[in-house]
């Protein structure tokens, strides 16, 4: 019976999701392609952030895949913006201070999600990458005190 209620509850957020995304507006630059792959990251990073927060328990493995999950969307994500976006620089945080908190980009994201505003790709690209530099800190093999590892997006 949980399947079931589960299964109907996530087709009616799903429905509701598409129909936010669908009621951006028509000069918005990003993609509706593009706006489900950061929907899809979001939903791998909230369970992460629950259990970086220590408010949900999940393996070393499971924790893994999540934080591969969202990588993997951001990485589409940025494939579905124009070749201009490219160029932008996927630079090497330099230090634990410099990455924004998990929560803070996940709360940037979804308010680009949400907003009736135009997204530039320019914006959307770069919550993306610090969201993907966020993310890469959680992995359970990650060295918080190095550096995660560079983003390329390859076109």
């Amino acid at each position: 019976m949980t399947d079931v209620v589960s299964e109907s509850s996530t087709r009616a957020a799903n429905s509701r999701l598409d129909a936010l995304l669908k009621s951006k507006p028509p000069t918005d630059q990003v993609s509706l392609a593009a706006w489900w792959f950061v929907v899809s990251s979001l939903e791998s990073s909230v369970p992460v952030r629950r259990a970086v927060e220590g408010v949900e328990v999940l393996s070393a493995a499971a924790l893994a895949r999540a934080v591969s999950r969202a990588q993997n969307a951001v990485r589409a994500a940025l494939e579905e913006m124009p070749a201009d976006v490219e160029s932008l620089p996927f630079a090497v945080q330099r230090s634990q201070n410099s990455v924004p908190r998990l929560r803070t980009t996940i709360r940037t994201l979804a308010l680009l999600v949400v907003t009736p505003r135009v997204t530039t790709t320019q914006q959307l690209a770069a919550a993306l990458i610090h969201h993907w530099h966020a993310i890469s800190r959680c992995h359970p093999n990650a060295v918080h005190s190095l550096q995660p590892a560079v983003l390329t997006v390859p076109k």
